[in-house]
């Protein structure tokens, strides 16, 4: 088993159990935010990791977005950005925003996105930064379109890069409130359309000093890089863990023929095991996971989910192919799980290009 066994996040299951479950349909089909589950995992501590250790925080963050996406992945990504944007405070040395904000997101009072997706593509020589900046007296001004940014709302903040210029790129936090700022929400995604997921255009949005996260973002990313890839991989796993289920059900369904589609349930399990002891190891043998290890295992997670749900799939037969079971939705969440950033082919460049002086192995 990867995780320690941890009887805290039992309380945790309990409210994903109770308050999302039900949900999990209307979220899938609907398109509902799940706001109460995630305002309810924040009042009983499920975000409070600013003061643990680095293999303290990742290993909780992992097992909260596993367990949620046993029933919900929609929900599990909600939760790794919220985290991953506490994160992004958490490792700053801005005090302003640890005293003010981070108390407010880890309690669920405020949500949080990323919207690195972009910025991560242009440090793997994928895209050019949408966002430019404009230095003034107190501050700075954002220019430009995010395409897509997952887990706003009102009052809600996320992450941003911006070009200053050739040499410089700024990282802060913005509030989905700002003056400037436009949101358009996208709801025709085959699935998951229950993420609160935005295109952002920023005319003039003018961020404070105070909201920096780094005026240093090309050094500043490396210190996340790992744990942004990484927690992830806990979407995997729970969706993963679901579909082999689904395959215990159907194995002797009409007469054992599941057995000759080749893949059972224990060569999933065998596999998943493989990446649990990875994972596993590297906690137990570094002070951080390494980026290249963090990329490879993200890859990993996110093959064994694609396979899995399809194998599910095959084992339900007619009953899965139908648009409103469980089997069908996991296939939709493992193809996401398989192209939001990074994407399986955006996690292979890495790995090919592995020179890279920011996101490459150096």
């Amino acid at each position: 088993m990867l995780l320690a066994n941890n009887n805290v996040l039992n309380k945790y299951e309990s409210i994903l159990k109770e308050e999302l479950s039900p949900m999990t349909r209307a979220i899938d089909e609907e398109g509902v935010y799940p706001e109460t589950v995630l305002r309810a995992l924040g009042k009983a501590g499920a975000y409070q990791i600013s003061e643990l250790t680095y293999k303290e925080e990742m290993l909780k963050r992992l097992q909260l977005i596993n367990i949620a996406a046993r029933s919900c992945v929609s929900t599990s990504f909600l939760i790794w950005c919220h985290t991953t944007a506490i994160s992004f405070i958490s490792n700053s040395g801005n005090a302003y925003l640890k005293e003010t904000l981070l108390p407010l997101l880890e309690s669920g009072e405020v949500l949080a996105g990323t919207g690195l997706s972009n910025p991560m593509k242009y440090y793997a020589g994928m895209e050019t930064l949408r966002l430019t900046a404009e230095r003034h007296e107190n501050g700075y001004t954002i220019n430009g379109i995010l395409p897509y940014v997952s887990n706003l709302g009102k009052g809600h903040w996320f992450g941003i890069i911006a070009q200053v210029d050739e040499e410089q790129r700024i990282f802060a936090m913005v509030n989905c409130d700002s003056l400037g700022l436009t949101l358009t929400e996208h709801k025709d995604f085959a699935g998951l359309n229950g993420t609160r997921s935005f295109t952002c255009r920023f005319d003039d949005v003018f961020l404070e000093d105070n909201v920096m996260i780094s005026t240093s973002a090309d050094d500043f990313v490396k210190t996340i890089r790992s744990s942004f890839m990484l927690t992830q991989t806990g979407m995997g796993i729970g969706l993963i863990k679901a579909s082999v289920d689904t395959m215990q059900k159907c194995i002797k369904k009409q007469n054992e023929s599941n057995k000759f589609i080749g893949v059972s349930t224990e060569h999933i399990l065998d596999e998943l095991e493989a990446v649990q002891h990875k994972i596993h190891d590297l906690f137990e043998s570094t002070i951080e996971v390494p980026f290249n290890d963090a990329v490879q295992i993200r890859l990993q997670g996110a093959e064994l989910a694609l396979k899995t749900a399809e194998i599910a799939m095959l084992y339900q037969g007619a009953a899965g192919y139908l648009k409103k079971s469980d089997s069908m939705r996991r296939l939709r969440e493992a193809l996401f799980i398989a192209v939001v950033t990074p994407a399986i082919k955006h996690l292979k460049r890495m790995l090919h290009e592995q020179s890279n002086p920011l996101l490459g192995v150096n």
